[in-house]
């Protein structure tokens, strides 16, 4: 009684269909020991690394794409691997084992599925610099532009910032700044004269705006 419950058990076995290959336990060691080496986290030979996944699908210069999901017959990378590329065998200095190649064709042909979030390094972003980046004003700060960081950051230091330079040094300063040269006597007097003109003004525009917002309605 026991014989046919075996053979069934057996049969089952036999019918059930093999398990997907596991890309962390079956396919990253096949690359951690044989490719890593010109295309990991060292040493990225033609712009191609396979320890990142959107570069190892996308990357490379002259074979990209060099996976193709479920098409190991038309993956560049495969074809280099397996052998049948005749003219660019790889990994040039140890060849893979028929084993490790049979995995590699299967998991290609299953749809070579990378899970996300499992890749130990991160591509880098050149671009996510600061420099890069638009200005953020600093919450209840009522400076504009970088006036504003500079201010933050003097704080943030307990420095205090120097005094506004007079009309006299401001025009000096300009003048080194752009021509190399001093301003004449009379540039410099009529540089004062203007700069005392436009506070007049800006001090008349603040009294008449703070009168206007005083004044009962």
């Amino acid at each position: 009684m026991k014989f046919p419950m075996r053979r069934t058990a057996l049969f089952v076995l036999l019918a059930s269909p093999a398990l997907a290959v596991d890309y962390v336990r079956e396919v990253r060691p096949i690359f951690e020991k044989h490719c890593y080496e010109c295309h990991g986290p060292d040493k990225q030979k033609n712009g191609y690394r396979l320890d990142i996944k959107t570069v190892a699908f996308t990357g490379g210069e002259g074979h990209a794409p060099n996976l193709i999901a479920g098409k190991s017959a038309e993956s560049p990378l495969f074809r280099f691997v397996s052998g049948a590329d005749k003219d660019l065998a790889m990994p040039p200095k140890s060849k893979l084992s028929d084993t490790e190649i049979a995995t590699l064709k299967r998991w290609i042909d299953e749809g070579a599925v990378w899970p996300d979030g499992v890749d130990v390094a991160k591509v880098v972003d050149r671009l996510d610099w600061w420099s890069f980046k638009p200005l953020k004003q600093g919450a209840g700060s009522k400076e504009q532009g970088v006036d504003a960081f500079i201010r933050a950051k003097l704080a943030e230091n307990g420095l205090q910032p120097s005094p506004m330079a007079d009309a006299r040094t401001l025009i000096r300063r300009l003048y080194f700044d752009l021509i190399g040269l001093p301003p004449s006597p009379e540039e410099v007097l009529a540089f004062e004269t203007e700069m005392r003109r436009e506070r007049s003004k800006s001090r008349e525009a603040s009294a008449s705006s703070y009168a206007a917002s005083s004044s009962p309605s």
